[in-house]
């Protein structure tokens, strides 16, 4: 996805130039977040669902719209479980909103355009990559987003590295083996995209 994959290489371009703006995970996710609202600026209709408290607020239509890009948003696998994605962009479609308890609003109806896990990696000490071949590290994540593959029709890892020369050769074979999670990776040496 284009503009998805152009918001990738701004990171890993930013992140060479000045790499202690992304010293925590989060500073990843609010550039990301930032870059990828500038590629879908537009915004779409919101439909609540029966069980969310109204207020005369949603009356007003203008009121009624929300943004293509959000964090934190909550999905169910294929497997049943619940889980938390960093950056989910929304299809250009009205979205219906469900409610988490009867007076809170919940979980947006899937499926989403795109998912995005971001990590956060140190150096060589890092679990990140440590993990790899005993299928923890980033590869947990890689997994979740393949269980997710009803959910989000692109899915990403993306990897910001405070570390040079970082081997890949097994995020590679895993990227291919998995089929449906592209993967992007910021060193302090270079950034690339590995698309399945």
């Amino acid at each position: 996805m284009e503009q998805i994959e152009k918001s990738f290489i701004t990171l890993g371009e930013a992140f060479q130039k000045h790499p202690f703006d992304f010293y925590k995970e989060n500073d990843i996710t609010c550039f990301l977040y930032n870059e990828l609202k500038q590629g879908f600026p537009n915004r779409v209709p919101v439909k609540l669902e029966n069980g969310i408290e109204r207020f005369n607020a949603f009356d007003d239509s203008h009121r009624m719209f929300c943004e293509r890009v959000h964090t934190e948003a909550f999905c169910t696998s294929s497997d049943g479980k619940e889980n938390r994605t960093d950056i989910v962009v929304l299809e250009d479609r009205q979205q219906v909103i469900y409610p988490k308890s009867q007076s809170m609003m919940g979980k947006i109806e899937p499926p989403f355009l795109a998912g995005i896990e971001i990590k956060l990696a140190y150096g060589t000490r890092s679990s990140r990559f440590s993990g790899i071949s005993s299928g923890k590290g980033v590869t947990t994540d890689i997994v979740k987003l393949s269980f997710l593959s009803e959910v989000f029709s692109y899915s990403y890892v993306v990897i910001v590295d405070f570390f040079e020369k970082r081997n890949l050769s097994m995020i590679n074979q895993q990227v291919k083996f998995f089929r449906k999670v592209g993967f992007f990776y910021a060193g302090l040496d270079r950034y690339e995209l590995i698309l399945p």
